[in-house]
Formats: structure tokens, sequence, C-alpha cells
């Protein structure tokens, strides 16, 4: 995406063999881009998943309490973490 959008002057950006692999060669550079437009519009905002608004709407809306107590809650703030490093990469490789 970097290549084609800035051209080859654009500096390198490191990207792991495994990862490179996975996209197929045949896919031209408009696909790639309609490609990364949707993932990102699809990880919507991920500053939601830290919001403490939650757990308060979880525990005054009569939401029984093994649901409040469910282990995926505890990991938000991990979930969240791991999304903002992934973001902070994809800034990095534009700067």
């Amino acid at each position: 995406l970097l290549r084609f959008m800035y051209g080859p002057s654009f500096p390198p950006f490191k990207v792991p063999e495994e990862d490179s692999s996975l996209i197929p060669a045949e896919m031209d550079n408009d696909c790639v881009a309609q490609t990364w437009y949707r993932f990102l519009h699809m990880l919507s905002n991920p500053v939601d998943l830290s919001n403490p608004v939650i757990e308060q709407l979880l525990g005054g809306n009569g939401v029984p309490h093994e649901v409040i107590q469910h282990p995926c809650l505890k990991q938000l703030p991990q979930i969240f973490f791991r999304a903002m490093r992934g973001v902070s990469c994809l800034v990095d490789a534009f700067l």
C-alpha cells in the first residue's frame, strides 16, 4: 500500500516474510487499498474498548451478575493495549 501510494522514494517499511506472503500476488493496487480501507473501518474506534462506561452500563441495567463478571470484560484493557500497539505500527509506517 505504501509503495504504490507514495512511490518508490518512500522509506521502506519492514514487513515479516510470513506476513507479506498473506497478500496474494495477483491482487491489484486498488484491491489492496480497498482491503485496508475496509479493515480499518471494521475495527471502528479501539478507544471504545477501554471505556469505563461499558461496565457502568452493564451494572445498572439489570444485567445478570455472571455477565458482568465474564472474563472477557477483564481482558478489555489488554485487548485495548494490543489494538493500540497495532495502530501504532500502522502509524509508524506512514510517518
